[in-house]
């Protein structure tokens, strides 16, 4: 395995991953699924209380994610 180092090793990392899933039965055997995530996460220095790292956690950008799938069954 390749060696590494940790140039600074005193940091926090923070990390945020939500997920929503809606389903609808359009009719028996059909399905559609809405799918929302949402992640965000950033470091902040250990010497930063707990408090100070989760709001520079909600002052990051975030990734939102939409997907649909839809299930549909002939005959």
């Amino acid at each position: 395995a390749t060696r590494f180092t940790i140039t600074e090793p005193d940091y926090t990392i923070v990390s945020l991953r939500s997920t929503a899933v809606m389903r609808w039965e359009l009719r028996p055997g059909s399905t559609l699924f809405v799918v929302w995530q949402q992640a965000r996460g950033g470091n902040a220095p250990l010497s930063h209380p707990l408090h100070g790292a989760l709001t520079d956690l909600f002052a990051n950008p975030a990734i939102h994610t939409l997907a649909l799938k839809l299930s549909f069954w002939f005959g």
